[in-house]
């Protein structure tokens, strides 16, 4: 039903996420083996803050991703590209707002900024507490994405999408915060516009 929805237009879901998340893009940068985590948490953020800007819910804060990374069961690096997406989509998980969580135990997990301490304690996974809490925030749709076309249209709509590629990008940014192109990588991130 959507088909050709976004032909002939430029399609910017990323700009909800800029209007409502203060920073959005430049937040939390990845530092570690958890690609597939943050392109997924940034389409997230962008398909959040359109809901938001168009009455569909309310903004209760930036979302985190530390959850979806711990989740995998293990430590070190790396992490298949639809796992994440499912995980917050049709799996155990969900959605975690930047705040301090506190379990009825006393636990307590304070996500107001990046813990990458508590996100890299992987093979402990996600309390079992704090994955319930999560679960209130599920992605209702995730949706495969086999062409640019598709990619445009889902845009349109105001979703961000994960995509996950072989190419290479330089370490270091130019002066506007842009790592050009360069060579093989396996990674992934958050298409923001076509």
């Amino acid at each position: 039903w959507a088909k050709g929805l976004g032909k002939g237009k430029v399609n910017a879901p990323y700009l909800a996420a800029a209007k409502l998340i203060e920073g959005f893009g430049g937040l939390n940068a990845q530092v570690q083996g958890d690609c597939t985590v943050h392109g997924t948490e940034h389409a997230a953020d962008m398909d959040y803050c359109n809901d938001c800007l168009w009455g569909e819910t309310q903004f209760k804060g930036q979302l985190c991703f530390e959850n979806i990374y711990r989740s995998r069961g293990f430590n070190g690096d790396g992490w298949s590209c639809e796992a994440p997406c499912m995980y917050i989509g049709p799996g155990k998980g969900g959605l975690l707002y930047r705040k301090v969580y506190e379990g009825p135990g006393g636990e307590k997990v304070d996500l107001t900024e990046y813990n990458s301490r508590w996100q890299s304690a992987g093979r402990s996974g996600v309390p079992a507490w704090l994955e319930e809490i999560s679960r209130a925030n599920k992605v209702k749709w995730v949706i495969p994405i086999p062409d640019l076309e598709e990619l445009r249209d889902a845009h349109a709509l105001g979703f961000g999408v994960s995509v996950c590629s072989g190419q290479g990008f330089r370490s270091s940014t130019d002066d506007f915060g842009v790592a050009s192109a360069s060579g093989s990588w396996s990674h992934a991130m958050a298409h923001t516009a076509s």
